[in-house]
Parts: structure tokens; C-alpha cells; sequence
């Protein structure tokens, strides 16, 4: 297969970055373009990873919370600064065939943590930023952040196809990040196809106690950590007001 773009190579790009799919739960970018997968059974949870100091293990943070109380712990626009608004939640699709091959611990993790409530935000800058939420007891909060880091750093990429045909190339690799909460990790995903690039996204993901928040930050162009990192800041301080 040629190298070269073809003809309407441009055109094709812009939808294939309207589809890419790639954010199927905020933190894992490798959703599918195509259709439905068969069902992945869990992946077994990777080591646990030491907590920060700070927030000591207590009886409230093996509680593990309901959907709605979930829900209740979200951002809303009024918990973000001015000029955020209110978006259309993304559709979300199972790893493609593709990346269920070249990252199948991701792709594990992907189908297992579907479905998390979720909030979308938008500013006329075109940034969009995404919170997920989930709840376990804090011992499996502990693995579950590290398997997913584990499966991250195992990745660092892959390529894709869109339902158009045009391949997208994924690359992910993990970034600094302050340790906010009791334990967090983030890492940087970009896109191209045909050398032309369809954007970046930054994604935290934190834990406190036994309830994992990643917040995802989606642009054209080069991602920010200081926003990133201010909407996680702002996610934690919301679970502490309303679950913790």
C-alpha cells in the first residue's frame, strides 16, 4: 500500500477524525470505527500500586457508591470556569479488531470499564474536556488504576482503520503528572493519517479512596497539562464534597 495521501486525502481525514473513535471511556482512546467486537472477558487486575500520603484508609473508602451517586459527583458547568458549556456525550463503540491485537490488555480494559457515568464539556476554542467515574472497593480502585497504567505503557501505540478505509496511526506515551489524591497517572495519545495530524488528547486518571475519576482533555492542536490538571483538581474536590 502507497504512502501517499489519495486523492480527497484531506477530506477523508476530517471525517476519519470525526470518527476516531478513540475515546470509548475518556482514558482509553482505542475505541472502533467499525462495527461491534464479541465480548473480551476482564483482564486480571495488573500489581497494586502504593497510595501517596494523605488520605488514610478508612471504612468510607471501601463504601462503593451507585450509579446515581456517581452521577451527583460529576462537574456541571457551573464547577468550571467561565466559557465551558455543555456537550453531546460521544458515542461510545468497542475496540476495533485491530487494536484488541496490538493492545489487547487496553482493549481488556476498555470493554471492562464501559458504561461509566460520564460528563462532556466544550469551550468555542474547540478543547473538549471529559470526566468518567467509577466505584470500587479501595483495594480494587489499587488495581485497577495500575493495571491501566500497566496497559498504557504496554501499548505506546497502534494503527487503525476508519470505516472509510483510511488508517489512523495511534501513538500513547505516559506523562508526568502530580500526584494529586491518593494515587494518579496521565498519558499523551496523538492521531495522524497520511502525515496529517487529527489531534491530541491528555488523560488523568486519579484515585481517591476506592472511586477512579479520569478527566480527558481533546484538541487540534497541542494539548495543555495546566488545564488538564486544573479539571482533575476540580473533579477531586467534587467527590470529596459529595461522596467522600
Amino acid at each position: 500500500m502507497s504512502d501517499h495521501p489519495p486523492p480527497n486525502a484531506y477530506g477523508r481525514v476530517v471525517r476519519a477524525a470525526n470518527c476516531h473513535g478513540v475515546t470509548v471511556v475518556t482514558f482509553v482512546v482505542l475505541a472502533a470505527c467499525t462495527g461491534p467486537s464479541p465480548p473480551v472477558p476482564a483482564p486480571t487486575a495488573g500489581r497494586s500500586v502504593d497510595s501517596s500520603p494523605g488520605h488514610p484508609t478508612t471504612q468510607a473508602s471501601n463504601r462503593v457508591f451507585s450509579h446515581e451517586q456517581l452521577q451527583d459527583a460529576l462537574l456541571t458547568v457551573a464547577d468550571l470556569p467561565n466559557g465551558w458549556r455543555a456537550a453531546e456525550r460521544k458515542q461510545e463503540g468497542p475496540p476495533s479488531e485491530d487494536i484488541r491485537r496490538q493492545c489487547s490488555d487496553l482493549a481488556e480494559w476498555s470493554l471492562r470499564l464501559r458504561g461509566a457515568p460520564e460528563a462532556d464539556f466544550t469551550r468555542p476554542d474547540g478543547t473538549e474536556v471529559d470526566e468518567s467515574i467509577w466505584s470500587f472497593p479501595e483495594h480494587e480502585a489499587r488495581k485497577t488504576l495500575a493495571g491501566l497504567s500497566a496497559a498504557v505503557a504496554a501499548c505506546k501505540g497502534a494503527k487503525t482503520r476508519a470505516r472509510d478505509g483510511t488508517f489512523i496511526d495511534v501513538r500513547m506515551i505516559l506523562v508526568p503528572f502530580p500526584q494529586i489524591a491518593d494515587e494518579a497517572f496521565a498519558y499523551s495519545a496523538t492521531w495522524t493519517a497520511y502525515g496529517i495530524s487529527l489531534g491530541q488528547q491528555e488523560t488523568a486518571v486519579v484515585r481517591r479512596g476506592g472511586v477512579l475519576v479520569s478527566v480527558s482533555q481533546d484538541v487540534t492542536g497541542a494539548v495543555s497539562t495546566a488545564l488538564t490538571e486544573d479539571i482533575a483538581r476540580r473533579a477531586v474536590k467534587k467527590i470529596n464534597e459529595v461522596l467522600i
